[in-house]
Protein backbone atom coordinates (compact mmCIF):
# COMPACT_ATOMS: atom_id res chain seq x y z
CA UNK A 1 0.00 0.00 0.00
CA UNK A 2 0.78 3.93 -0.53
CA UNK A 3 0.96 6.08 2.79
CA UNK A 4 1.78 9.44 3.82
CA UNK A 5 2.33 10.48 7.50
CA UNK A 6 0.83 13.51 8.90
CA UNK A 7 1.66 14.64 12.78
CA UNK A 8 0.52 18.02 13.97
CA UNK A 9 1.78 19.04 17.06
CA UNK A 10 1.89 22.63 18.57
CA UNK A 11 4.40 24.94 18.54
CA UNK A 12 4.45 26.79 21.32
CA UNK A 13 6.96 30.30 20.03
CA UNK A 14 5.82 33.32 18.82
CA UNK A 15 7.24 36.49 17.26
CA UNK A 16 6.77 39.09 19.66
CA UNK A 17 6.21 42.08 17.02
CA UNK A 18 7.14 44.89 19.86
CA UNK A 19 10.06 43.00 21.14
CA UNK A 20 11.03 42.93 17.90
CA UNK A 21 10.82 46.79 16.94
CA UNK A 22 12.04 47.67 20.37
CA UNK A 23 15.66 45.65 19.18
CA UNK A 24 15.68 46.86 15.83
CA UNK A 25 15.31 50.59 16.99
CA UNK A 26 18.03 50.04 20.04
CA UNK A 27 20.34 48.92 17.26
CA UNK A 28 19.27 51.26 14.65
CA UNK A 29 18.92 47.72 12.30
CA UNK A 30 16.70 47.42 9.10
CA UNK A 31 13.00 45.89 9.65
CA UNK A 32 14.17 42.64 8.02
CA UNK A 33 17.55 42.37 10.26
CA UNK A 34 15.60 39.85 12.52
CA UNK A 35 13.01 39.03 14.91
CA UNK A 36 12.59 38.01 18.44
CA UNK A 37 10.79 34.82 18.99
CA UNK A 38 9.80 33.75 22.61
CA UNK A 39 9.21 30.86 24.33
CA UNK A 40 5.62 30.65 25.31
CA UNK A 41 6.43 27.44 27.70
CA UNK A 42 9.42 26.47 30.42
CA UNK A 43 12.06 24.42 28.67
CA UNK A 44 11.39 21.28 28.04
CA UNK A 45 7.39 21.21 28.39
CA UNK A 46 6.57 19.93 25.04
CA UNK A 47 9.45 17.40 24.70
CA UNK A 48 7.63 14.21 25.75
CA UNK A 49 5.58 14.94 22.84
CA UNK A 50 8.53 15.79 20.63
CA UNK A 51 10.18 12.55 21.47
CA UNK A 52 6.95 10.48 21.11
CA UNK A 53 6.29 12.30 17.66
CA UNK A 54 9.85 11.35 16.55
CA UNK A 55 9.45 7.54 17.46
CA UNK A 56 5.84 7.61 15.49
CA UNK A 57 7.78 8.82 12.26
CA UNK A 58 11.10 6.82 12.97
CA UNK A 59 8.48 3.81 13.12
CA UNK A 60 7.00 4.86 9.77
CA UNK A 61 9.72 5.27 8.01
CA UNK A 62 11.81 2.18 9.38
CA UNK A 63 8.86 0.33 7.50
CA UNK A 64 8.13 2.05 4.19
CA UNK A 65 10.30 3.30 1.29
CA UNK A 66 10.62 5.91 -1.02
CA UNK A 67 7.65 5.85 -3.66
CA UNK A 68 6.97 9.54 -4.46
CA UNK A 69 8.40 13.26 -3.98
CA UNK A 70 5.43 14.47 -2.14
CA UNK A 71 6.13 12.51 0.72
CA UNK A 72 4.05 9.50 -0.04
CA UNK A 73 5.94 5.92 0.68
CA UNK A 74 5.30 2.23 -0.39
CA UNK A 75 4.30 0.23 2.61
CA UNK A 76 5.50 -3.44 1.96
CA UNK A 77 3.01 -5.94 3.15
CA UNK A 78 5.48 -7.99 4.85
CA UNK A 79 5.73 -5.08 7.16
CA UNK A 80 2.32 -4.87 7.99
CA UNK A 81 2.38 -7.33 10.99
CA UNK A 82 5.25 -5.23 12.31
CA UNK A 83 4.41 -1.83 11.54
CA UNK A 84 0.90 -2.02 12.67
CA UNK A 85 2.39 -3.53 16.16
CA UNK A 86 4.72 -0.81 16.67
CA UNK A 87 2.65 2.04 15.34
CA UNK A 88 -0.33 1.24 17.72
CA UNK A 89 1.78 1.12 20.66
CA UNK A 90 3.87 4.80 19.28
CA UNK A 91 0.46 6.46 19.02
CA UNK A 92 -0.51 5.57 22.29
CA UNK A 93 2.71 6.80 23.90
CA UNK A 94 2.02 10.07 21.72
CA UNK A 95 -1.95 10.25 22.46
CA UNK A 96 -0.64 9.88 26.36
CA UNK A 97 1.81 12.50 25.65
CA UNK A 98 -0.20 15.06 24.98
CA UNK A 99 -2.83 14.34 27.31
CA UNK A 100 -0.15 14.94 30.40
CA UNK A 101 0.54 17.95 28.63
CA UNK A 102 -2.59 19.86 28.52
CA UNK A 103 -3.10 18.71 31.97
CA UNK A 104 -0.34 20.78 33.08
CA UNK A 105 -0.89 23.40 30.31
CA UNK A 106 -2.25 26.08 32.72
CA UNK A 107 0.77 25.53 34.86
CA UNK A 108 2.99 25.83 32.35
CA UNK A 109 1.83 29.38 31.62
CA UNK A 110 1.94 30.28 34.98
CA UNK A 111 5.96 29.29 35.08
CA UNK A 112 6.26 31.28 31.51
CA UNK A 113 4.88 34.26 33.20
CA UNK A 114 7.33 34.28 35.87
CA UNK A 115 10.00 33.52 33.36
CA UNK A 116 8.97 35.92 30.62
CA UNK A 117 7.87 38.90 33.15
CA UNK A 118 7.40 41.86 30.77
CA UNK A 119 7.10 39.73 27.52
CA UNK A 120 4.28 37.64 28.66
CA UNK A 121 1.00 37.95 26.68
CA UNK A 122 -1.94 36.84 27.61
CA UNK A 123 -3.30 36.95 24.08
CA UNK A 124 -0.32 34.27 22.82
CA UNK A 125 -1.47 31.61 24.68
CA UNK A 126 -4.84 29.59 23.07
CA UNK A 127 -7.65 27.82 25.71
CA UNK A 128 -6.80 23.85 26.69
CA UNK A 129 -9.32 23.08 24.35
CA UNK A 130 -7.93 25.37 21.72
CA UNK A 131 -4.01 23.63 21.85
CA UNK A 132 -5.79 20.10 21.77
CA UNK A 133 -6.57 20.78 18.22
CA UNK A 134 -3.41 21.32 17.29
CA UNK A 135 -2.49 17.62 17.82
CA UNK A 136 -2.74 14.99 15.72
CA UNK A 137 -1.38 12.29 14.28
CA UNK A 138 -3.32 10.78 10.07
CA UNK A 139 -2.21 8.28 8.11
CA UNK A 140 -3.54 8.27 4.74
CA UNK A 141 -4.08 5.14 2.40
CA UNK A 142 -4.05 4.60 -0.84
CA UNK A 143 -3.77 1.50 -3.25
CA UNK A 144 -0.73 0.93 -5.51
CA UNK A 145 -1.91 2.18 -8.91
CA UNK A 146 -2.10 -0.08 -11.85
CA UNK A 147 -0.79 1.25 -14.88
CA UNK A 148 -3.03 -1.61 -16.71
CA UNK A 149 -6.14 -0.50 -14.93
CA UNK A 150 -8.26 2.46 -16.50
CA UNK A 151 -11.68 2.79 -17.15
CA UNK A 152 -11.28 5.80 -18.82
CA UNK A 153 -13.33 6.83 -22.55
CA UNK A 154 -10.39 8.14 -24.92
CA UNK A 155 -8.36 7.23 -27.44
CA UNK A 156 -6.26 4.34 -27.55
CA UNK A 157 -3.43 5.95 -28.35
CA UNK A 158 -3.78 8.58 -25.45
CA UNK A 159 -4.42 5.37 -23.10
CA UNK A 160 -1.02 3.85 -24.32
CA UNK A 161 0.76 6.75 -23.91
CA UNK A 162 -0.65 7.20 -19.94
CA UNK A 163 0.40 3.72 -19.67
CA UNK A 164 3.53 4.16 -20.71
CA UNK A 165 4.08 6.95 -18.11
CA UNK A 166 2.89 5.30 -15.20
CA UNK A 167 5.55 2.43 -15.78
CA UNK A 168 7.98 4.97 -16.46
CA UNK A 169 7.23 6.76 -13.06
CA UNK A 170 6.68 2.68 -10.94
CA UNK A 171 10.04 1.94 -12.50
CA UNK A 172 11.52 4.89 -11.21
CA UNK A 173 9.89 5.02 -7.97
CA UNK A 174 11.14 1.07 -7.48
CA UNK A 175 14.84 2.54 -8.30
CA UNK A 176 14.35 4.98 -5.84
CA UNK A 177 13.28 2.31 -3.19
CA UNK A 178 15.94 -0.13 -3.81
CA UNK A 179 18.70 2.86 -3.23
CA UNK A 180 17.16 3.42 -0.09
CA UNK A 181 17.48 -0.10 1.17
CA UNK A 182 21.22 0.16 -0.11
CA UNK A 183 21.44 3.54 1.52
CA UNK A 184 20.56 1.71 5.03
CA UNK A 185 22.73 -1.60 4.59
CA UNK A 186 25.80 1.23 3.61
CA UNK A 187 25.27 3.55 6.14
CA UNK A 188 25.02 0.80 8.92
CA UNK A 189 28.29 -0.81 7.85
CA UNK A 190 29.81 2.91 7.54
CA UNK A 191 29.10 2.85 11.06
CA UNK A 192 30.77 0.09 12.08
CA UNK A 193 34.04 0.25 10.48
CA UNK A 194 34.42 3.77 11.14
CA UNK A 195 33.98 2.37 14.92
CA UNK A 196 35.81 -0.78 14.33
CA UNK A 197 38.66 0.60 12.53
CA UNK A 198 40.99 0.89 15.49
CA UNK A 199 41.41 -1.45 18.82
CA UNK A 200 40.26 -0.27 22.04
CA UNK A 201 37.80 2.46 20.21
CA UNK A 202 34.93 2.84 22.10
CA UNK A 203 31.28 1.95 21.01
CA UNK A 204 28.19 1.14 21.70
CA UNK A 205 25.97 -2.08 21.60
CA UNK A 206 23.36 0.17 19.25
CA UNK A 207 25.83 -0.31 16.73
CA UNK A 208 25.52 -3.72 16.44
CA UNK A 209 21.80 -3.39 17.29
CA UNK A 210 21.48 -0.75 14.60
CA UNK A 211 23.39 -3.07 11.91
CA UNK A 212 20.70 -6.47 13.05
CA UNK A 213 17.33 -4.26 12.85
CA UNK A 214 18.34 -2.86 9.25
CA UNK A 215 19.57 -6.80 8.04
CA UNK A 216 15.90 -7.80 9.20
CA UNK A 217 14.00 -5.14 7.56
CA UNK A 218 15.95 -5.92 4.66
CA UNK A 219 13.73 -8.99 3.67
CA UNK A 220 10.56 -7.59 4.75
CA UNK A 221 11.28 -4.56 2.33
CA UNK A 222 12.45 -6.13 -0.36
CA UNK A 223 9.37 -5.11 -2.55
CA UNK A 224 11.64 -5.37 -6.06
CA UNK A 225 13.20 -9.16 -5.16
CA UNK A 226 16.67 -7.78 -5.03
CA UNK A 227 18.68 -10.57 -4.73
CA UNK A 228 21.57 -8.77 -4.87
CA UNK A 229 20.64 -6.75 -1.50
CA UNK A 230 19.81 -10.04 0.14
CA UNK A 231 22.78 -11.39 -0.19
CA UNK A 232 24.81 -8.47 1.42
CA UNK A 233 22.08 -8.36 4.05
CA UNK A 234 23.03 -12.48 4.42
CA UNK A 235 26.81 -11.41 4.65
CA UNK A 236 26.26 -8.25 7.28
CA UNK A 237 23.95 -10.59 9.25
CA UNK A 238 27.22 -12.49 10.30
CA UNK A 239 28.31 -9.13 12.11
CA UNK A 240 25.04 -8.68 13.48
CA UNK A 241 24.71 -11.73 14.75
CA UNK A 242 27.90 -10.89 16.87
CA UNK A 243 27.88 -9.81 20.86
CA UNK A 244 29.25 -6.54 21.09
CA UNK A 245 30.93 -7.54 24.37
CA UNK A 246 32.55 -10.32 22.03
CA UNK A 247 34.01 -7.66 19.83
CA UNK A 248 35.24 -5.15 22.83
CA UNK A 249 37.26 -7.91 24.69
CA UNK A 250 38.09 -9.65 21.58
CA UNK A 251 40.97 -7.52 18.74
CA UNK A 252 40.82 -10.33 16.57
CA UNK A 253 36.74 -10.52 16.56
CA UNK A 254 37.06 -7.09 16.44
CA UNK A 255 39.51 -7.06 13.36
CA UNK A 256 37.54 -10.10 11.36
CA UNK A 257 34.24 -7.97 11.94
CA UNK A 258 35.51 -4.77 10.39
CA UNK A 259 37.33 -6.93 7.47
CA UNK A 260 33.77 -8.30 6.99
CA UNK A 261 32.14 -4.79 6.87
CA UNK A 262 34.46 -2.95 4.75
CA UNK A 263 34.43 -6.16 2.35
CA UNK A 264 30.40 -5.98 1.81
CA UNK A 265 31.25 -2.02 1.65
CA UNK A 266 33.87 -2.38 -1.04
CA UNK A 267 31.58 -5.22 -3.16
CA UNK A 268 28.98 -2.27 -3.06
CA UNK A 269 31.86 -0.06 -4.47
CA UNK A 270 32.14 1.78 -1.34
CA UNK A 271 35.35 2.45 0.14
CA UNK A 272 35.21 2.20 4.27
CA UNK A 273 36.86 4.96 6.37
Amino acid sequence: MLASLNISVWNPKRKDKIATLETLIKHSAGRDAGAFIKNLLPDGAIDPVKKAESTLRRIFYNHTLPWQDNGIRILPSAAWIDFSAQERAARAEFDTAVGQFLLDYDAHRAKAQITLNGLFNAADYPSVEEVRTKFGVNISWMPLPDSGDFRVDMPEEDLKQIREELAKASEASMGAARADLYDRLSTALMAVTSRLDEPGKVFRDSLIGNLRTVCADIPKLNIMDDEGILKLAAEAERIAALDPEAIRMDDNVRAKANQTASGILASMGITSC
